[in-house]
């Protein structure tokens, strides 16, 4: 990201525990709240027995899941528009063209150092919704995605032992789903976050593993996190988690049993949990307000910031941007004008059958699932910023669906500037984000399809923004497309633990058609970066 501009009234708001708070356009509710919580030991746990399902027990119920998750969706809507923020700035957008093989030894040209296909995900008792998920320490990869597929690997990705994940307790036993992963960069542990549930899918529990970094496929111990207590009222979907310099941060959709959704985003003491001793936690809830519900995902990018970040669309033209410092209770948040968005559901048709991509509510709705961030800062980016992209449908000069970037400076969340990342010849989609050493920003994200229909398949991408410019290349192969219009909520990208100025991130697509089995998934793990830092990356293998 080279150049901002942009200048912006302050809407700070500072929260206490349990007061209701008027944010900024709209009325909602929002509580801090501080307990402690009690580390698992793996033994402890991995005696614990799941149900037995079939593959086809497992489609049924993560279906039912999912339709529920799209019905909380459809019950976000844009607030009304806000007319004290002032009026948003004439900026350049920056097109992204098409991806191409990298070949140039540009120093800040992107380099594909490894691009490996997980063939555990096309076992036939996984989903073809695959979710890949995974990080590194240096030649050890752990991948894990649905259904319950979790494996590690000592060569780079090249092969895989398969691992087992303990069932979940009495009221949520069922081994779901929603793998997401972070790193603490310091010393290389690692945290695999993942979602249980009941037969009913109206209660639920998160667990967190905390990983050997000698051994990332073992478990240290882990942390059960239940928003519904002793109620089993609560299913704390869409789980993300994050890290900043001292702390890691979980969120989570929260659909109740009866009555509205939430948002919660839950901090830990990350030296405690890597001790595995009892960790000091705080949570921060927004209720279901007027503008129905929001999903909120943590930032990535915070290893060496002491602070978390996230944001949330109010309206098709302003967004809240949260701030929480570690040394503080509770976060604030500010409001910013931003060019608008156009959430309503795009036309990504393509591959064989002519199948959507981006179809289903949670994957254009404004209520926050397609949207991330990361923080970025180093020789590159020496003003430290706030860089989101979010879903929008077509609009002039952008006649496929995009994403519409906004970028923050941190100190003071004012908006510099916003590079689009669009194409006119096909949709871009499922945006996963991060930051390297130098403050470059790479992203795993989805491409295919087109308005009007015909496109290609939608085929998984990475992309590294640098001081001169961005470019993108295919690591996934893309010949068809789900019937059902599903591509899946989870890809993950993160910085490459040996060289932290290249990346390690998981993509994937569907190889063959019909999309109707786990062996027609694509699940990669690519390593890449500049080519500027090629001898930093093949030095740390």
């Amino acid at each position: 990201m080279s150049r901002f501009i942009g200048n912006y009234t302050n809407h700070t708001l500072k929260v206490a525990a349990g007061v209701a708070l008027l944010l900024a356009t709209t009325t909602l509710t929002a509580t801090a709240d501080s307990f402690v919580l009690k580390p698992e030991r793996a033994s402890d746990v991995a005696s614990a027995k799941a149900p037995q399902l079939t593959a086809a027990d497992k489609e049924q119920l993560l279906q039912r899941f999912l339709e529920k998750r799209e019905r909380a969706a459809a019950t976000a809507v844009p607030a009304a528009e806000a007319s004290d923020l002032g009026a948003a700035p004439a900026l350049s957008d920056v097109g992204a063209t098409d991806p191409v093989d990298a070949a140039s030894e540009v120093p800040n040209t992107l380099r594909i150092g490894r691009n490996l296909r997980n063939t555990r995900a096309q076992s036939a008792a996984n989903s073809t919704l695959a979710e890949p998920a995974a990080i590194n320490n240096r030649a050890q990869v752990f991948y894990a995605g649905n259904f319950s597929h979790i494996e590690v690997s000592t060569n780079h990705g090249s092969t895989y032992s398969a691992l087992t994940l303990p069932a979940g307790p009495s009221d949520a036993p069922i081994s779901c789903c929603d793998n997401d992963m972070a790193v603490d960069e310091a010393t290389r542990t690692g945290f695999h976050a993942y979602l249980y549930i009941n037969s009913a899918t109206d209660n639920g529990v998160v667990r967190i593993f905390v990983k050997n970094p000698s051994s990332l496929g073992s478990t240290k111990c882990s942390y059960l996190i239940d928003p519904g207590g002793a109620n089993n009222d609560i299913l704390p979907d869409y789980p993300h988690i994050a890290v900043s310099k001292n702390k890691l941060y979980l969120t989570i959709n929260g659909l109740k049993k009866t009555g509205g959704s939430f948002a919660r985003i839950y901090r830990f003491d990350m030296a405690q949990m890597r001790s595995c001793v009892t960790t000091s936690t705080q949570s921060f809830t927004q209720n279901e307000g007027a503008i129905g519900q929001r999903v909120w995902v943590p930032a990535g990018g915070g290893y060496t910031q002491t602070r978390m970040m996230w944001v949330q669309n109010e309206s098709s033209s302003s967004m809240r941007v949260f701030n929480w410092n570690e040394a503080d209770a509770a976060p604030t948040s500010v409001v910013r004008t931003v060019a608008s968005s156009n959430f309503s559901n795009p036309d990504c048709r393509g591959g064989i059958g002519n199948f959507d991509f981006i179809e289903r509510g949670t994957a254009w709705g404004i209520g926050g699932f397609r949207t991330r961030c990361t923080m970025a800062s180093g020789v590159d980016q020496t003003t430290p910023v706030l860089a989101c992209y979010n879903h929008s449908a077509p609009q002039t000069n952008r006649p496929n669906s995009y994403l519409r970037g906004t970028v923050f400076r941190i100190s003071d969340r004012v908006l510099l500037s916003q590079p689009d990342l669009f194409s006119t010849s096909a949709c871009w989609g499922y945006p996963a984000m991060d930051s390297n050493n130098r403050g470059n920003i790479g992203m795993s994200v989805a491409y295919g399809g087109k308005n009007g229909g015909g496109g290609a398949a939608v085929r998984g991408v990475v992309r590294l923004s640098t001081p001169t410019g961005s470019s993108s290349t295919y690591v996934s192969a893309g010949v068809a497309n789900r019937s059902d219009g599903r591509y899946g909520d989870y890809s993950t990208i993160h910085r490459y633990m040996g060289c932290s100025a290249w990346f390690g991130a998981t993509a994937y697509s569907w190889m063959t058609s019909p999309v109707d089995a786990a062996a027609d998934v694509d699940a990669r793990w690519v390593e890449f970066g500049r080519e500027g830092d090629l001898a930093c990356y093949n030095a740390n293998q």
